[in-house]
């Protein structure tokens, strides 16, 4: 079985009776971009709830868990760009917040059983001192075990994933 990349290369530098640099904690990817694992710990600073993040490289934008949507207004959904719309967040650990936000946009999203419209707001979101403003698409994510999917919006081209990190604790 083959080395993960940091050991291998650790083991490299080793064997060439070089001294192995030292790297702080999340650091030490090709250019010394950070390194994710599949599962981080995300700020949203707009209600200061951590949540555990599910990292979804093969998704353009990130979604949270949000429930209890009420637009200003009473508005077919794709319609409801520009409108207020108030949703409670909730995290893994059962901590819930109230906000509302200005609906950036309404957009259809593909899922395993079809397609369906999501509203999206602006959220900042941070981990380790990176913070991103981004738009959020708004979901019911109860039956799924991790309330934040962080996409391709919030990652960029930031970041390398090493998907066999272990998860944070919360």
């Amino acid at each position: 079985m083959p080395l993960p990349r940091p050991a291998a290369y650790l083991l490299l530098v080793s064997a060439l009776g070089c001294a192995a640099p030292s790297l702080p904690g999340w650091l030490g990817g090709a250019g010394g971009k950070p390194v994710l694992g599949p599962v981080e710990i995300f700020h949203i600073e707009d209600v200061e709830l951590d949540f555990a993040g599910r990292i979804d490289t093969g998704a353009e934008a990130s979604a949270i868990h949000a429930t209890d949507l009420e637009l200003d207004t009473p508005v077919e959904i794709e319609a409801a760009a520009g409108r207020i719309v108030a949703f409670t967040l909730e995290n893994e650990t059962g901590q819930r917040r109230r906000l509302s936000r200005v609906v950036a946009d309404a957009v259809q999203v593909r899922t395993a059983r079809g397609t369906e419209t999501r509203l999206r707001v602006p959220l900042h979101v941070s981990h380790r001192g990176i913070r991103k403003s981004i738009l959020v698409s708004l979901r019911d994510r109860e039956a799924m075990t991790y309330k934040l999917l962080i996409g391709r919006d919030w990652l960029g081209d930031d970041f390398l994933i090493d998907v066999s990190r272990e998860a944070p604790s919360h």
